[in-house]
């Protein structure tokens, strides 16, 4: 009985973690091996020991990160300074507006990020500008067909969180800015 138990208990930790890695899953590395690469007084490492450090994470893990965000750490101005972005408040707000948006569109609870080909053919459609852009991306950035995708999934949801109906330059240029450089 005991046997069972385990084997039960164990089956649905591994779906319930399956689902829940399948759905989000945040990578956080140093940005070299000292940890202060953003910091230059700090920082001893030499700019080969950076190369080598970057290049401990693959280009095929990299290319199935939806965002790649460095986070710098925060000077005294930046910490103690009155005028900072928006509150966490109107922040959530959008964040809701936007899944409301995204419920609507798929008539479920199916976000941005979990689009087929054909959903992403039907709702980020590009303008010729915006085209255009993505052509010139996709040639000087080398982009493969999986991050062009999540490109446009990332630019749909941005523009979801702008409360727009249509994918627009900007959106597309964030969402660029969102991957490894």
């Amino acid at each position: 009985m005991r046997k069972l138990l385990f084997s039960l208990f164990y089956f649905i930790l591994v779906k319930f973690i399956t689902y829940i890695l399948f759905h989000l899953l945040t990578y956080h590395c140093h940005p070299c091996f000292c940890g202060n690469r953003f910091d230059e007084e700090l920082c001893t490492c030499t700019p080969y020991d950076l190369r080598r450090y970057t290049k401990r994470l693959s280009g095929p893990i990299v290319d199935r990160l939806d965002l790649y965000v460095e986070v710098y750490r925060l000077d005294d101005k930046e910490i103690l300074d009155e005028a900072r972005g928006d509150s966490s408040i109107k922040i959530k707000e959008r964040v809701i507006k936007a899944r409301q948006i995204q419920n609507m569109r798929f008539n479920s609870e199916k976000l941005n990020g979990d689009m087929s080909i054909g959903d992403i053919e039907r709702y980020c459609f590009l303008n010729k500008e915006c085209e255009d852009l993505m052509r010139k991306a996709i040639r000087t950035l080398n982009l493969s067909m999986r991050t062009y995708h999540k490109i446009l999934k990332v630019a749909r949801t941005i523009a979801d969180l702008d409360a727009k109906t249509d994918i627009e330059k900007a959106h597309i240029l964030e969402a660029i800015n969102f991957r490894k450089k």
